[in-house]
């Protein structure tokens, strides 16, 4: 897949430089971006060793911890696809919750 990436880009590093708070959103029908990346960034931004999961009957589900004084929340939706999942309602209510 490296052969595809045009601007290699490590989020990993720069994980400790963000401030605010964070939301990541992965649909579990994205066929190009493994659902362990989520999983990753998530436990790279969280502090806590504990998170609150809540499940979303027919949507999906939702982690949420603390860092610092922000709120890093990881939304994994059942559908959405690779480039659709920011369209869903659920993940725009999320979105607006968080930054509001």
């Amino acid at each position: 897949m490296d052969w595809a990436l045009r601007e290699p880009f490590d989020t990993l590093a720069l994980m400790s430089e963000i401030k605010s708070s964070v939301v990541i959103a992965h649909a579990e029908n994205d066929w190009e971006i493994p659902m362990t990346h989520s999983d990753t960034l998530f436990d790279a931004l969280r502090r806590e060793e504990t998170s609150m999961e809540t499940r979303i009957s027919g949507f999906g589900r939702m982690y949420e911890t603390k860092r610092d004084d922000m709120r890093v929340v990881l939304v994994k939706t059942a559908e959405g696809g690779h480039n659709m999942i920011g369209t869903l309602e659920g993940v725009q209510d999320v979105i607006r919750t968080v930054f509001t």
